[in-house]
């Protein structure tokens, strides 16, 4: 069975140093995303909870005050796993951890119930507030590095095929084998140990060109290249194998890049309105080549066995 996830966003995606091929920076936003959406639940939900373990009186006046910080919370989390640019969330949910202190602080004054825990609470703020800000800069300084004039669009598909990741991995591993699974790619032209030259069918009968490097290569286990700078589109790949049960899991993690406005949007219209399923069909075309020894598109010729 094949699986496909698509997520957008726009810094560089770092493909060697990230163990599950997942940019280290995405991880983070989203992990942070994920956080945000669970505590604006509770306080949405149960705000005389939340009230009472952060030391506050409950009353009408923080019931509304609790649900208002957990619907911005709730927003912040959408947009962390949504937006094609995530620092300008994470320094939003930087600048709701400030006020939240703010809130409790002045309680902290004026009332002794539950001191322990509102001085508790403030000190657990405090320590988010400097994760955020941490992770603020951090994600900022990736997105600068990749461009902010980029648009990036990143899928991810899994298969499990039936034969050794090794048998998997040396089908992957000579680049010229992509058209024969990769619909848009026309033919790709290995030009050193580590150098390529890639053809792809472009939108209207046109077709883009772009030279790629493998920048980890790890024997039956990963394969990772990215496009030279210069290329009209920027490409980075990487795929992964692993044992599995009944054989290999492969899983395969593709981005595209353009700058933003360039006419017609080449990105999307090189990977047309389905991108995710173009990933998914690919990898599910090269199972067929692994598992069967062919695979037909419709109106071609069956591609050659693997070997």
């Amino acid at each position: 069975m094949t699986t496909v996830r698509i997520t957008r966003r726009r810094h560089q995606p770092r493909w060697a140093e990230s163990a599950g091929g997942i940019p280290e920076s995405a991880q983070l936003a989203a992990a942070l995303g994920y956080a945000s959406l669970g505590v604006g639940a509770v306080q949405v939900v149960a705000p005389r909870l939340v009230a009472w373990l952060t030391g506050v009186r409950p009353s009408q006046a923080h019931k509304s005050t609790m649900r208002a910080v957990g619907l911005r919370e709730l927003a912040v989390g959408t947009g962390l796993l949504s937006a094609n640019t995530t620092s300008p969330w994470l320094w939003a949910r930087a600048a709701g951890d400030v006020l939240d202190l703010a809130l409790l602080g002045p309680g902290l004054a004026s009332s002794r119930v539950g001191r322990r825990r509102r001085v508790l609470a403030i000190a657990a703020v405090a320590g988010v507030t400097v994760l955020d800000v941490v992770a603020g800069r951090r994600i900022s300084a990736a997105e600068g590095r990749s461009g902010n004039s980029s648009t990036r669009t990143h899928l991810r598909a899994w298969a499990t095929i039936r034969c050794p990741p090794e048998e998997a991995y040396r089908y992957w591993r000579n680049f010229e084998n992509f058209p024969n699974f990769m619909e848009h790619v026309e033919s790709v032209q290995v030009i050193g140990d580590t150098l390529s030259h890639w053809r792809v069918k472009g939108p209207a009968g046109s077709r883009l060109e772009w030279d790629a490097e493998i920048i980890r290569d790890d024997p039956s286990s990963l394969i990772s290249w990215q496009s030279l700078p210069g290329a009209a589109i920027s490409h980075q790949g990487g795929v992964r194998f692993r044992e599995a049960p009944g054989g290999a899991e492969v899983s395969l993690d593709i981005v595209y890049s353009q700058p933003a406005g360039l006419a017609g949007g080449l990105a999307a219209r090189l990977l047309g309105e389905h991108p995710q399923q173009q990933v998914s069909d690919d990898l599910q075309r090269f199972k067929q080549l692994i598992e069967v020894g062919s695979v037909t598109y419709p109106g071609d010729t069956p591609a050659q066995p693997a070997g």
